[in-house]
């Protein structure tokens, strides 16, 4: 796997769907989804997509809660997000919510087949520090009445 380094100056926005390599492709019913780094409200690491323009939009976007401190906007983190590895049905990328806290290398997106995606997330940090890290996934979903 080819190691990358790209961060939201260069590219802002990814496209990720399945990869029919490595599944059976359900071609009615396939979903193609949107990595975006910042923009949308609120500011956030978004996953997104409109179920093949079956609905206005779902959101999938990690927070994380420090204390009394949350941030979710990437524009606020204390090292910005930096993708590692990009293919086709997948994402991998590293960021510091905190400066104590490193998320990543191995943290990111991937879509396993048709419908799934999947995100998860590393993080390291002091054990005190860790114990005290709250890391929460929105959902938002705007569907538009047919």
């Amino acid at each position: 796997m080819r190691t990358w380094s790209v961060t939201s100056k260069d590219v802002r926005s990814y496209r990720l769907a399945a990869d029919a390599r490595q599944c059976s492709p359900d071609y009615v019913n396939d979903q193609i989804w949107e990595f975006a780094i910042g923009g949308g409200d609120p500011p956030a690491l978004t996953l997104w997509t409109s179920y093949g323009l079956r609905a206005r939009s779902m959101r999938i976007f990690p927070g994380f809660a420090l204390d009394e401190h949350y941030v979710a906007d990437p524009e606020a983190f204390a090292t910005p997000p930096e993708v590692c590895a990009i293919y086709p049905n997948y994402l991998r990328l590293r960021f510091q919510p905190f400066p104590d806290i490193q998320v990543g290398p191995s943290s990111g997106y991937r879509i396993h087949t048709a419908l799934p995606a999947g995100i998860w997330c590393t993080a390291l940090a002091p054990r005190a520090t860790l114990s005290a890290l709250c890391y929460t996934a929105f959902f938002a979903q705007a569907i538009t009445p047919r």
